[in-house]
C-alpha cells in the first residue's frame, strides 16, 4: 500500500444546536448552530491547526456548513490553513431517522419504550428497528457516504502529497463510520459536538480505515 493510495481524512461533528442542548433528534431536519456551536467551530480550528487540510466536504445541512465555514475562517485568520474549498454534499447528511426526528429522549421513551430510548445517541440501531421507524438503513447510509468520499478523493486539491480531506458531518454518521472502518462492534459513548476522528481512504481498495480510536478535542 503506497502513501499515494491513502487519503488522510479528518471527520468532525458540527457544533452545538439548541436541539442538541435539548436532546432533540435532528436527523435530516435543518437546525442552525447556536452561540455555543459557533464558539466550538473556533475551537475546532485550533484542534485541526496542524492538519494539512486542502478541501472540506460538508453535509449540506446548515449546522455542518456553518461549522466548516467558521472553522476555516478562523484557521485562515491565524494562518493555520490556506483558503481551501468547501464543497456541500447531501450524501454527508445525518442519518434519516423517520418518526424519531423532532423528538426528545423522554418523548421517545414514552412513545417507543425504554429499550429504544437507551440506544439513541450511543448505539447503532438494527435494520429491523430502523425499518419499523421509517428510517434509513445502515447499508443505505454507508453507501451514500462512501460514494461521496470515493468521488471527492480524485479532486485535484487532494492529489498533492500529504493533502488531507476534512468532513463536516454529524454524530450518527461518525458512529457508523467508526463501526464500519474500525471494526468496532459498539460505540458505547455519545459523540460530542466539534470533535474529530482520523481516518484514511484507500484509493486502491475503496475502503475506509480508522486510524486511532481516541477522539481529539
Amino acid at each position: 500500500m503506497t502513501s499515494a493510495a491513502l487519503l488522510p481524512i479528518y471527520a468532525f461533528r458540527h457544533g452545538q444546536t439548541d436541539w442538541n442542548k435539548e436532546g432533540r433528534i435532528q436527523g435530516h431536519l435543518d437546525v442552525p448552530l447556536n452561540d455555543v456551536g459557533r464558539a466550538e467551530g473556533l475551537r475546532l480550528a485550533r484542534a485541526l491547526r496542524r492538519v494539512p487540510i486542502r478541501l472540506i466536504l460538508s453535509s449540506d445541512l446548515s449546522r455542518a456548513v456553518d461549522t466548516a465555514t467558521i472553522t476555516l475562517a478562523e484557521a485562515i485568520r491565524n494562518a493555520w490553513h490556506p483558503d481551501v474549498p468547501i464543497l456541500r454534499d447531501a450524501r454527508l447528511r445525518e442519518v434519516s431517522l423517520g418518526q424519531l426526528q423532532g423528538l426528545t429522549h423522554s418523548e421517545i421513551h414514552a412513545k417507543f419504550g425504554a429499550n429504544l430510548s437507551r440506544k439513541i445517541g450511543t448505539k447503532i440501531l438494527s435494520d429491523e428497528e430502523l425499518r419499523d421507524l421509517g428510517s434509513e438503513s445502515v447499508d443505505d447510509l454507508l453507501g451514500r457516504l462512501m460514494a461521496a468520499i470515493e468521488e471527492v478523493s480524485s479532486h485535484p486539491e487532494l492529489l498533492a502529497p500529504g493533502a488531507a480531506l476534512a468532513l463536516s458531518t454529524h454524530g450518527g454518521v461518525l458512529r457508523r463510520l467508526l463501526h464500519s472502518a474500525g471494526g468496532i462492534e459498539e460505540i458505547g459513548f455519545s459523540i460530542p459536538n466539534a470533535v474529530f476522528f482520523p481516518f484514511a481512504f484507500d484509493r486502491a481498495t475503496k475502503r475506509l480505515v480508522f486510524r486511532d480510536f481516541v477522539p481529539f478535542v
